[in-house]
């Protein structure tokens, strides 16, 4: 995906590919007007000296792929509440009053146009909980034995309420893959690339939701889901993977000196026992290297 699909326009994308590849200072191009530009975006920061640093490509993705979905979100409301006849039905996106309604719809969508992938995004937990959808739960594990794909991403403040993290790992077990983000997301339920749920109100699950059937609407939730996805921790490992004290005193260890030597000589081990603790982290992180692996410990709230 370009960033131009985001909202970035070719210059600043180009800008900013060549930042992650050059110092500011060898980049002619990078004007002060064009510095200002990327920062106000998001895909470069300034320092302390006020020097000029690409962002980090994963964090830059997911903050526009948000950015794009409020934009999205925000379009749709203007143009539900532009399309509203005299007599106060809709035209145009399609509004669902009522959590159960939803549900139902939904069922009833997967009945009439059978989707091969079920894609959810489960948001922090709400200031006004959602319903429970029984009936949704019964045909997702009918689905299920069915060969349809489920995947479901589950902001991770969910997993703090004992009866949500029940049901999530019941219906990991059951086939649905979950996996954990501690990033901001948008709600949503995407049916194939055909049809995706978006609720009305983000902090209020039983408003209800509007549908949409536009394909580059829908195709563009698909390719911001997918992103989230890949930067996201699979439940099992996400549960599994609470650090002992040693494990948190070996991430304020990479945190503090960049050298293994000095870390485990105040650590009172050897280096090789240090390193082996490291690498087991990133294991049980999913980390791809020792950055991710700090920002991974950020978010979870282990620092």
């Amino acid at each position: 995906m370009n960033l131009t699909e985001l909202g970035v326009s070719p210059e600043d994308e180009c800008l900013y590919r060549q930042l992650l590849k050059t110092p500011a200072a060898d980049s002619p191009d990078l004007t002060a007007s064009a510095m200002g530009r990327l920062v106000a975006i998001g895909l470069a920061t300034l320092d302390s000296q006020g020097n000029i640093r690409a962002a980090p490509p994963q964090q830059t993705l997911e903050r526009l792929a948000q950015r794009r979905i409020d934009e999205i979100l925000g379009d749709l409301q203007r143009v539900f509440a532009a399309k509203t006849g005299l007599d106060g039905s809709p035209s145009g996106p399609e509004a669902i009053y009522g959590e159960p309604a939803v549900n139902d719809r939904i069922m009833e969508e997967l009945w009439l146009r059978p989707a091969g992938e079920v894609r959810s995004v489960k948001g922090p937990v709400p200031v006004k909980p959602s319903v429970r959808g029984e009936n949704l739960q019964r045909a997702t594990l009918f689905r299920l034995r069915q060969g349809v794909r489920y995947r479901t991403i589950v902001h991770r403040n969910q997993l703090d309420f004992p009866e949500r993290a029940d049901y999530y790992r019941q219906m990991h077990h059951a086939g649905d893959i979950c996996r954990v983000t501690n990033d901001r997301i948008q709600p949503m339920k995407l049916l194939d690339r055909t049809r995706a749920f978006i609720p009305i109100a983000e902090d209020d699950a039983g408003a209800g939701a509007f549908l949409l059937d536009d394909p580059t609407t829908v195709s563009t939730l698909v390719d911001l889901f997918d992103r989230v996805w890949d930067g996201a921790i699979d439940l099992h490992r996400h549960i599994n993977v609470l650090p002992s004290e040693t494990d948190r005193q070996i991430l304020a260890m990479l945190q503090q000196t960049p050298k293994d030597e000095v870390a485990a000589r105040q650590l009172k081990m050897s280096v090789r026992t240090f390193r082996r603790h490291v690498s087991e982290l990133m294991t049980r992180t999913g980390a791809a290297n020792r950055f991710q692996l700090a920002l991974i410990s950020k978010e979870q709230g282990w620092l």
